[in-house]
């Protein structure tokens, strides 16, 4: 079996687990916007399911975009062979290269916290975005919460404890997870960490929604520390518990308007 094929398979076996994601995203906004013949992006779109659930509710054309070619090519597989199946692509060009005021709505789910020069990136897609039009955006867990590490000391000790990867240094973590035999290592990501922060930007609120002020972005809607479950999702709104500031900011989840 190639490389590639074991790759398709891994993302595969992740598509009922991130089908059960995607419906989450969705209960953590009070309200999205109808997407019915509009266009819209999917940034950070991994493998397209997204991309294919706001082509399902109407939108007149998705384009996909991420930096994984590996992965985009099995999202083109599972495009559905339908008469809607021309309205959605996907593409790993660089955002600099698409024209601007092109997008009714840009979705993303899960990137924000991955992106290399994440200002030019947030810069870029309020770029391609048409005035009046909104981006729908959930991420985390944002780096400095319990869990931020998005499970790579899970992956490399098969536990986790509470804000334990502050305590190590990256280098500790990278080698931890490198060099793990621990067979839940191929759950979590197909290659090695070449360094933390090539894997995580460590992204804080603070630094959100500075990018939102720059940018002259209307927030429309807001919810930090969101949860489908509710005594979580009530958890994470205790103000007993925001004297910890950062360390308590798991999400956000936001509708931004260009005006």
């Amino acid at each position: 079996m190639s490389n590639t094929e074991k790759i398709y398979r891994y993302l595969d076996s992740l598509r009922l687990r991130d089908s059960k994601s995607l419906l989450n995203y969705f209960k953590r906004f009070e309200y999205v916007p109808s997407v019915r013949n509009k266009k819209v992006m999917d940034f950070g779109c991994g493998q397209g399911l997204l991309s294919l659930n706001l082509l399902d509710k109407g939108a007149s054309e998705v384009i996909g975009v991420d930096n994984d070619e590996v992965i985009l090519n099995f999202a083109r597989e599972k495009i559905p062979k339908s008469a809607k199946s021309h309205k959605v692509s996907f593409t790993s060009k660089p955002l600099q290269s698409l024209s601007s005021e092109y997008f009714d709505y840009i979705f993303t789910k899960d990137a924000f916290e991955h992106c290399h020069d994440f200002e030019e990136v947030f810069f870029h897609l309020q770029r391609v975005l048409k005035t009046g039009g909104s981006l729908v955006i959930g991420f985390g867990p944002l780096w400095n919460s319990p869990f931020g590490d998005h499970k790579i000391l899970q992956a490399a000790l098969g536990f986790s404890l509470p804000w334990l990867h502050l305590l190590l240094p990256d280098e500790v973590l990278k080698n931890l997870f490198n060099n793990s035999s621990m067979g839940t290592k191929k759950k979590v990501m197909k290659k090695k960490i070449e360094c933390i922060d090539s894997y995580l930007n460590k992204i804080t609120l603070e630094r959100f929604f500075k990018a939102v002020e720059a940018n002259n972005l209307e927030i429309s809607y807001c919810n930090i520390n969101a949860h489908q479950n509710n005594f979580l999702n009530t958890l994470g709104k205790l103000k007993a518990l925001f004297f910890l500031g950062k360390y308590w900011e798991r999400n956000a989840y936001c509708i931004l308007k260009k005006v």
